[in-house]
């Protein structure tokens, strides 16, 4: 959430679903989760909608299909991490390769 980087729609699910956990209002989520008021109800009706949120009263909750969800954001967010570390690994040694053939070839 400390990022310049925009969030993508599953960044901005997995960040209200994690302010959800342990019960939340919809004012602490929309802070914590970095949103407007207006995006804040475009999510919530979504997550809401799909089963994933239950709202009681003012406090807002992850239903046990919620915190399924949220376990498998976390997984795919560190496979993605992981995939990320080995392509730049990959890209390190074609790289240092590809440097040592051009230092003793005629293509550089």
């Amino acid at each position: 959430m400390g990022s310049d980087k925009k969030r993508g729609k599953m960044d901005i699910y997995c960040d209200i679903l994690r302010v959800c956990e342990s019960g939340s209002n919809k004012t602490r989520i929309m802070y914590k989760a970095n949103l407007s008021y207006e995006l804040l109800k475009r999510y919530m009706w979504e997550l809401e909608s799909s089963g994933l949120i239950i709202v009681s009263g003012k406090t807002v909750r992850l239903t046990e299909k919620g915190k399924r969800v949220l376990l498998l954001i976390a997984r795919a967010k560190s496979i993605r991490k992981e995939l990320e570390e080995v392509e730049h690994t990959i890209s390190e040694y074609v790289g240092k390769d590809v440097e040592k053939i051009k230092a003793t070839s005629n293509y550089g």
